[in-house]
């Protein structure tokens, strides 16, 4: 049996899929039959687990569907050895040609058929007289809990062994690490197959350039009619080659951005790409007009982060609120970000070191006296994929032993942590300790959305650049009070707020000036209603 093991979404159903079925060797193609049984949609319940797994691997072997064939033909086909035992058995004594013997020959038929694993068995042996082999993949298996991966991983087990063929199943990294070291795999030898994610960039590049060469190939365009559908298609193939070249550039927001928040998952890369281009909030008539673009941070954050609604919600949104209190009875707004400070401090030449998980509680513990709050920071940067544990668990757990940063960890604290647009967007989120902020932070959302209904846009700035400078204000006096309560003995430019001070010092100028030049050009303009948007 083989493993096939890799990170969340790095491909490995596509993988297994592009190898078998779309593009085979020519010799697996003209010698074997391919079962992939893909249990994503399978409900979490080991009968009904097992019964999928044995009816989507019986259904795939009978190509030549026997089992739907006639009596005759079933029983001379598959059912041959079990039809001699009932002759000088069941059926003996019977003559072939009464009612009884047919009627008891069907009863066992019947049971034969539902018996999946013999099914399965005959199937298999049909194959190997026609010279074919036989290549089982049990798919999907990671969006189950522990025990049940463990099942799917013994039931591929029974299937190499009963039907003695290739079986294949796929796993994550993390759970293959868990269960080699102390899980059912350690009792097994078989062969493990990494497959490492590709990088997004390029996975964006080949998907663009591929719909935009279907938009504009003559074939497509034989089948279409009116011209208006083509000079749409030509407009749609015109703008997503000017998204694709955003993917050349590694300095470009928009490609920093989506590989850093991926962190190796390309589904996930993928789905907020597709926010992006679905959100509405790109200006794609200027971008036509133009015939080139070059997005801006601001214009790539909000629509990943808040694609269908207007105001941001850490549950709703793939991208998490680092300052977000985790405990409100003894927490901080700045423990993501000093445990992100204490592991980008093992990040050399490119490469990130593992630190032990001791050393940060102990740490969290006795300078802050914040275990509970650093776990349950620990617990979301995990999740998303800020960090990484050295066994590949993707969650808090006691089994956690050290810890790394990860290029995303990296992104968010080298620079998206104090951005305008990111404060921006999840200071309406942030729990809060003072009341007049919270109060002034709900009126400021309150202001903001009726500008937005009246689309007085120059006013939606201003008060959203005065609600981030409150809310900077209050951070500012949250660290700087805990630096005296702690003892950091820290240097102003060493402060997290600093950053954020000086970042919006120089953001909120350039802020105010594109809004007032695109009110400029838009004066004397028809202002088309704005996107409609969840509140």
């Amino acid at each position: 049996m083989l493993v096939l093991f890799g990170g969340k979404g790095a491909g490995k159903s596509t993988f297994v899929k592009r190898l078998l079925h779309h593009n085979p060797p020519r010799w697996l193609k003209d010698h074997a039959v391919i079962a992939i049984i893909d249990l994503l949609h399978t409900p979490e319940e080991l009968s009904v687990i097992r019964q999928t797994i044995w009816s989507t691997l019986v259904r795939s072997l009978d190509v030549e569907n026997f089992l739907s064939a006639d009596r005759a033909v079933l029983l001379e086909k598959l059912f041959h050895d079990r039809f001699e035992v009932a002759n000088r058995q069941q059926l003996a004594g019977l003559a072939k040609a009464s009612e009884n013997y047919n009627s008891k020959l069907n009863e066992l038929v019947e049971q034969w058929k539902v018996d999946l694993p013999y099914c399965a068995k005959r199937l298999v042996e049909y194959w190997k007289s026609q010279d074919s082999g036989i290549i089982v993949v049990v798919d999907n298996t990671d969006q189950y809990s522990g025990e049940i991966q463990d099942f799917c991983f013994s039931s591929a087990q029974e299937i190499a062994d009963e039907l003695e063929c290739v079986t294949l199943i796929s796993m994550r990294e993390e759970r293959f690490y868990n269960s080699k070291i102390h899980g059912l795999l350690d009792a097994f030898q078989n062969a493990g197959f990494h497959i490492s994610s590709p990088k997004p960039a390029e996975v964006f590049k080949k998907r663009l350039e591929y719909t935009a060469d279907i938009l504009t190939s003559p074939k497509t365009r034989q089948e279409i009619d009116d011209a208006g559908d083509i000079a749409l298609m030509d407009e749609c193939a015109q703008y997503l080659r000017i998204v694709c070249r955003e993917f050349n550039n590694d300095r470009s927001p928009l490609n920093s951005f989506l590989t850093a928040c991926a962190h190796g998952d390309t589904r996930l890369s993928l789905d907020l790409f597709r926010s992006f281009l679905l959100s509405g909030y790109t200006n794609v008539e200027e971008m036509l007009s133009a015939g080139q673009w070059n997005f801006l941070i601001h214009q790539v954050i909000k629509p990943v982060m808040t694609p269908t609604r207007y105001f941001y919600d850490e549950l709703l949104s793939d991208i998490p609120n680092i300052y977000q209190l985790r405990n409100a009875r003894h927490g901080s707004h700045f423990t993501s970000l000093r445990i992100l400070r204490k592991l980008s401090k093992s990040f050399d030449n490119g490469v990130a070191s593992y630190v032990p998980i001791a050393a940060l509680k102990a740490y969290f513990s006795e300078t802050f006296n914040m275990l509970e709050d650093f776990t349950s920071n620990v617990d979301i940067l995990l999740k998303h994929g800020f960090i990484e544990s050295n066994n590949r668990i993707d969650h808090y757990a006691d089994e956690v032993d050290s810890l790394k940063i990860t290029g995303y960890g990296l992104y968010i604290y080298r620079e998206l942590a104090y951005i305008f647009a990111y404060l921006d967007l999840v200071c309406v989120d942030t729990g809060v300790f003072d009341e007049g902020v919270a109060n002034l932070l709900v009126q400021a959302a309150n202001k903001e959305y009726a500008q937005f209904e009246k689309a007085d846009r120059l006013g939606r700035i201003k008060t959203r650049l005065d609600r981030v400078d409150h809310f900077i204000r209050y951070l500012q006096a949250e660290e700087a009070a805990e630096r005296e309560r702690y003892s950091l003995g820290m240097a102003d430019e060493e402060m997290f707020t600093y950053r954020c001070v000086q970042s919006f010092a120089t953001e909120s100028k350039r802020v105010m000036e594109s809004a007032q030049k695109q009110g400029t050009r838009r004066r004397g303009k028809t202002t088309p209603p704005e996107r409609p948007t969840m509140r």
